[in-house]
Protein backbone atom coordinates (compact mmCIF):
# COMPACT_ATOMS: atom_id res chain seq x y z
CA UNK A 1 0.00 0.00 0.00
CA UNK A 2 1.64 3.12 -0.87
CA UNK A 3 2.17 5.83 1.99
CA UNK A 4 3.29 9.25 2.56
CA UNK A 5 7.20 9.36 2.64
CA UNK A 6 8.37 12.73 3.24
CA UNK A 7 5.76 16.02 4.19
CA UNK A 8 6.10 18.87 2.01
CA UNK A 9 8.66 21.25 3.90
CA UNK A 10 7.53 24.02 6.14
CA UNK A 11 4.94 21.59 7.52
CA UNK A 12 2.69 22.99 4.29
CA UNK A 13 0.39 19.97 3.18
CA UNK A 14 -2.26 20.93 0.68
CA UNK A 15 0.01 22.98 -1.60
CA UNK A 16 0.01 21.76 -5.52
CA UNK A 17 3.44 20.07 -6.32
CA UNK A 18 4.80 20.69 -9.60
CA UNK A 19 7.56 18.85 -11.45
CA UNK A 20 9.77 16.49 -10.02
CA UNK A 21 13.45 14.87 -10.13
CA UNK A 22 16.01 13.22 -9.18
CA UNK A 23 18.71 15.36 -8.20
CA UNK A 24 22.63 14.46 -9.14
CA UNK A 25 23.11 13.82 -5.52
CA UNK A 26 20.69 11.39 -5.18
CA UNK A 27 18.10 13.38 -3.59
CA UNK A 28 14.14 13.93 -5.02
CA UNK A 29 13.87 17.57 -5.86
CA UNK A 30 10.10 18.82 -6.15
CA UNK A 31 8.81 22.54 -7.10
CA UNK A 32 5.44 23.30 -4.95
CA UNK A 33 3.18 26.09 -3.56
CA UNK A 34 0.63 28.24 -4.79
CA UNK A 35 3.31 30.11 -7.23
CA UNK A 36 5.81 27.28 -7.48
CA UNK A 37 7.64 29.20 -5.19
CA UNK A 38 9.29 26.37 -2.89
CA UNK A 39 11.59 23.27 -3.98
CA UNK A 40 11.60 20.73 -1.80
CA UNK A 41 14.59 18.59 -0.92
CA UNK A 42 13.92 15.13 0.47
CA UNK A 43 16.37 12.23 1.08
CA UNK A 44 15.61 8.19 1.57
CA UNK A 45 16.16 8.78 5.36
CA UNK A 46 13.39 10.88 5.62
CA UNK A 47 15.29 14.44 5.82
CA UNK A 48 13.17 17.12 4.06
CA UNK A 49 14.43 20.66 3.18
CA UNK A 50 12.35 23.44 1.97
CA UNK A 51 14.38 26.12 -0.67
CA UNK A 52 12.97 29.34 -1.36
CA UNK A 53 13.08 30.11 -5.26
CA UNK A 54 12.48 32.96 -7.26
CA UNK A 55 10.03 33.10 -9.91
CA UNK A 56 6.28 31.19 -10.44
CA UNK A 57 4.93 28.77 -13.03
CA UNK A 58 7.44 26.22 -13.04
CA UNK A 59 6.75 23.53 -15.58
CA UNK A 60 9.60 21.87 -16.10
CA UNK A 61 12.54 21.09 -13.69
CA UNK A 62 15.59 18.38 -14.56
CA UNK A 63 19.13 17.91 -13.41
CA UNK A 64 21.87 19.87 -14.79
CA UNK A 65 25.73 19.53 -13.79
CA UNK A 66 27.08 20.47 -10.37
CA UNK A 67 24.20 20.42 -8.51
CA UNK A 68 22.45 23.02 -10.72
CA UNK A 69 19.10 22.26 -12.45
CA UNK A 70 17.55 23.42 -15.73
CA UNK A 71 14.03 25.02 -15.13
CA UNK A 72 11.82 26.20 -17.42
CA UNK A 73 8.35 28.55 -17.23
CA UNK A 74 6.40 29.99 -20.12
CA UNK A 75 6.49 33.20 -22.02
CA UNK A 76 5.17 34.80 -24.60
CA UNK A 77 7.38 34.65 -27.61
CA UNK A 78 6.13 36.47 -30.37
CA UNK A 79 6.63 34.81 -33.95
CA UNK A 80 5.76 30.82 -32.52
CA UNK A 81 2.50 29.12 -33.82
CA UNK A 82 1.11 29.10 -30.32
CA UNK A 83 3.13 32.16 -29.20
CA UNK A 84 4.34 30.62 -25.92
CA UNK A 85 7.99 29.12 -25.82
CA UNK A 86 9.76 28.23 -22.60
CA UNK A 87 12.50 30.69 -20.68
CA UNK A 88 14.78 28.23 -19.60
CA UNK A 89 17.23 28.89 -16.58
CA UNK A 90 19.68 27.30 -14.81
CA UNK A 91 18.93 27.50 -11.05
CA UNK A 92 21.39 26.38 -7.82
CA UNK A 93 19.58 25.99 -4.84
CA UNK A 94 21.87 28.34 -2.77
CA UNK A 95 21.27 31.28 -5.59
CA UNK A 96 18.37 33.15 -5.38
CA UNK A 97 18.69 35.20 -8.63
CA UNK A 98 17.38 33.70 -11.89
CA UNK A 99 16.91 35.97 -13.84
CA UNK A 100 17.51 35.90 -17.54
CA UNK A 101 17.65 32.94 -18.90
CA UNK A 102 17.30 31.77 -22.37
CA UNK A 103 14.43 31.66 -24.71
CA UNK A 104 14.18 28.21 -26.24
CA UNK A 105 12.68 28.69 -29.86
CA UNK A 106 10.03 25.83 -29.86
CA UNK A 107 6.56 26.64 -29.55
CA UNK A 108 4.54 24.90 -26.63
CA UNK A 109 0.96 24.48 -26.06
CA UNK A 110 -0.12 25.39 -22.11
CA UNK A 111 -1.24 22.01 -20.41
CA UNK A 112 0.61 20.00 -22.88
CA UNK A 113 3.21 17.62 -22.56
CA UNK A 114 6.42 18.99 -22.20
CA UNK A 115 9.13 17.21 -24.32
CA UNK A 116 12.28 17.97 -22.31
CA UNK A 117 15.24 15.81 -21.71
CA UNK A 118 18.76 16.18 -20.45
CA UNK A 119 21.66 14.17 -21.89
CA UNK A 120 24.80 12.64 -19.77
CA UNK A 121 26.98 16.62 -21.33
CA UNK A 122 23.63 18.53 -19.23
CA UNK A 123 22.77 19.97 -22.26
CA UNK A 124 18.64 19.79 -22.61
CA UNK A 125 16.77 19.02 -25.54
CA UNK A 126 13.35 19.59 -26.34
CA UNK A 127 11.19 18.49 -29.26
CA UNK A 128 8.75 20.41 -31.70
CA UNK A 129 8.46 23.11 -33.96
CA UNK A 130 9.64 26.75 -34.37
CA UNK A 131 7.50 28.74 -36.45
CA UNK A 132 6.15 26.92 -39.69
CA UNK A 133 8.95 24.48 -39.74
CA UNK A 134 8.60 20.91 -39.12
CA UNK A 135 9.16 19.37 -35.92
CA UNK A 136 12.47 18.20 -34.95
CA UNK A 137 14.83 17.84 -31.87
CA UNK A 138 16.68 21.09 -30.44
CA UNK A 139 19.52 21.15 -28.04
CA UNK A 140 20.69 23.58 -25.90
CA UNK A 141 24.26 23.86 -24.00
CA UNK A 142 24.98 25.40 -21.15
CA UNK A 143 25.72 28.91 -22.52
CA UNK A 144 22.53 29.05 -24.30
CA UNK A 145 23.65 28.10 -27.87
CA UNK A 146 21.07 25.90 -29.99
CA UNK A 147 21.60 23.33 -32.55
CA UNK A 148 18.61 21.62 -34.39
CA UNK A 149 18.49 18.49 -35.37
CA UNK A 150 17.02 17.28 -39.57
CA UNK A 151 13.50 17.19 -39.46
CA UNK A 152 11.24 14.43 -38.47
CA UNK A 153 10.41 11.65 -41.06
CA UNK A 154 6.91 11.87 -43.03
CA UNK A 155 5.46 8.66 -43.05
CA UNK A 156 3.49 8.28 -45.92
CA UNK A 157 3.49 11.69 -47.20
CA UNK A 158 2.35 12.92 -43.52
CA UNK A 159 4.31 15.01 -41.33
CA UNK A 160 4.83 13.83 -37.78
CA UNK A 161 4.59 16.23 -34.92
CA UNK A 162 5.54 15.41 -31.10
CA UNK A 163 2.96 14.70 -28.88
CA UNK A 164 4.02 13.02 -25.51
CA UNK A 165 7.43 12.89 -23.72
CA UNK A 166 10.99 12.79 -24.64
CA UNK A 167 13.29 10.12 -22.99
CA UNK A 168 17.38 10.74 -23.42
CA UNK A 169 18.88 6.54 -23.26
CA UNK A 170 21.74 5.72 -20.97
CA UNK A 171 23.78 5.28 -24.82
CA UNK A 172 22.86 8.50 -25.82
CA UNK A 173 19.83 8.34 -27.98
CA UNK A 174 16.57 10.43 -27.39
CA UNK A 175 13.06 8.64 -28.18
CA UNK A 176 9.70 10.92 -28.49
CA UNK A 177 7.17 10.24 -29.78
CA UNK A 178 4.75 11.73 -32.17
CA UNK A 179 1.70 11.26 -34.51
CA UNK A 180 1.03 11.86 -37.76
CA UNK A 181 -2.38 14.40 -38.13
CA UNK A 182 -4.61 11.36 -38.68
CA UNK A 183 -3.74 10.38 -35.03
CA UNK A 184 -1.59 7.27 -36.07
CA UNK A 185 1.28 6.42 -33.22
CA UNK A 186 4.83 6.64 -33.51
CA UNK A 187 7.98 6.63 -31.89
CA UNK A 188 10.80 8.73 -33.06
CA UNK A 189 14.56 7.70 -32.49
CA UNK A 190 17.29 9.84 -32.77
CA UNK A 191 21.20 9.17 -32.25
CA UNK A 192 23.08 13.42 -31.91
CA UNK A 193 26.40 12.97 -33.65
CA UNK A 194 29.34 13.39 -31.02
Amino acid sequence: MPRCECPLPAGRPGVRTGPVTLGNDGAIYAIGGTNDETMGRYTSSGVTTGIQIPGNNLIALLPSSGGTFWVAEPKLCIGQPTDISLRINRFAPDVTDTSGGFMFPVAISLGAAHQLGVDATSSLWEAGAERSDPDRFFRMDATGTIDRSAAFPTVGGATLHTDGTLVVSNDGALWASAQTPSSHEYLIRFVPSP
